[in-house]
């Protein structure tokens, strides 16, 4: 029979708590401009899982876009459905602007 101290203590283990999220860069604030329906509530930037989701690829394949030490690449395909779900944004405010694929341009792998 196994005791857990904690149970006995009738302290409950801590929750973790989830980093906040910031940019990761020019890449990532561009995103985060071009796709105001994917912005985090909390955190102001880009959800990259849920585009992820929304690309139909993995958050790994997102998330290799920004490797530490590397410049921010992404690859044309992902550049083209990218513009096409930001000209079909909902939370548009005054100033936005769908992004083109000129915008991309220096980010292309």
């Amino acid at each position: 029979m196994t005791i857990d101290i904690d149970d006995m203590l009738g302290m409950a283990p801590a929750k973790k708590r989830r980093k906040a999220r910031s940019s990761r860069g020019p890449l990532h604030d561009l995103l985060t401009q071009a796709l105001p329906d994917f912005m985090h509530a909390r955190d102001g930037v880009c959800d990259l899982d849920r585009l992820a989701e929304k690309l139909d690829m993995t958050r790994q394949g997102v998330y290799k876009w920004f490797k530490p030490g590397r410049a921010n690449r992404i690859p044309a395909k992902q550049v083209e459905e990218i513009v096409k779900l930001s000209a079909n944004q909902r939370k548009r405010g005054r100033e936005f602007v769908p992004a083109t694929r000129e915008d991309f341009w220096q980010f292309l792998s």
